[in-house]
């Protein structure tokens, strides 16, 4: 009896000491998965603008690590392969060795400009509404080589642009040819059909207005007032206007 006894006093202390040790393995396992989710947490620094070499380095020393996405985002304010977007944000708490994912930027939006010199006004303006490039100002001068409407020059040009981001242009349009000026001459007392041939052979426009008035000893077919009056300026292809005696 006292053999069984021993026995089975022997076998109540393996059961308590297996008892406790799977007792002490949950405890640690229950505390380790704790530590592992709420253990100590470090902010996420902010990379946003850095190339991915600087930005490799600056979570490594924060103890995370660099994902970069496939995918790439257009914005103008970063320049190309710099990051463009990090997920975490800067600031957020998380675990170390936790994977940053950024999105490189492909850089501001680069397009060619055509050279819209020798085009008309409204085909440019067209040609730039298109392009979706911004008028910025549109200045004008008189140009003895470049008719009417026309462009003369672009500000900045083409070539200028090449690789840089789209902004809105300046445009010089052309108002032809300066206007030339003559001083009206007197023409008052002329015989309408002396003068009338001569004024129009100058490119001017001729038009003989009503004249109810009877002017006696003034021959018949004679001018007795002009429009613009004489000492007037008019320009060139102006109409005159004559008043003739009946």
């Amino acid at each position: 009896m006292a053999s069984v006894a021993s026995y089975l006093a022997s076998l109540g202390r393996l059961a308590l000491i297996l008892a406790v040790s799977v007792l002490t393995f949950a405890i640690g396992g229950v505390f380790a998965t704790k530590f592992a989710v709420s253990g100590p947490a470090d902010r996420v620094p902010e990379i946003v603008g850095m190339e991915s070499e600087e930005a490799v380095a600056i979570l490594q020393a924060a103890g995370m690590t660099l994902e970069v996405d496939d995918d790439r985002l257009q914005i103008d304010s970063v320049p190309a392969d710099h990051v463009a977007r990090q997920d975490p944000v800067a600031g957020t708490h998380v675990k170390r060795m936790r994977a940053v994912r950024v999105m490189m930027s492909t850089g501001p939006l680069v397009q060619s400009v055509i050279s819209l010199v020798g085009d008309s006004r409204q085909r440019a303006l067209i040609a730039l509404e298109q392009q979706g490039i911004a008028v910025d100002y549109v200045a004008s001068a008189r140009s003895l080589e470049v008719s009417r409407d026309t462009i003369i020059a672009q500000s900045p040009e083409p070539a200028a642009m090449e690789g840089q981001a789209l902004r809105p242009l300046r445009l010089l349009v052309s108002l032809g040819a300066p206007t030339t000026y003559y001083v009206m001459p007197n023409l008052v007392t002329r015989p309408v059909t002396e003068i009338r041939s001569r004024i129009e052979a100058l490119g001017f426009r001729v038009t003989e207005g009503s004249n109810r008035r009877v002017h006696t000893n003034v021959p018949p077919g004679t001018v007795v007032a002009q429009l613009p009056q004489p000492g007037f300026r008019i320009a060139a292809g102006g109409e005159i206007v004559l008043q003739v005696s009946r």
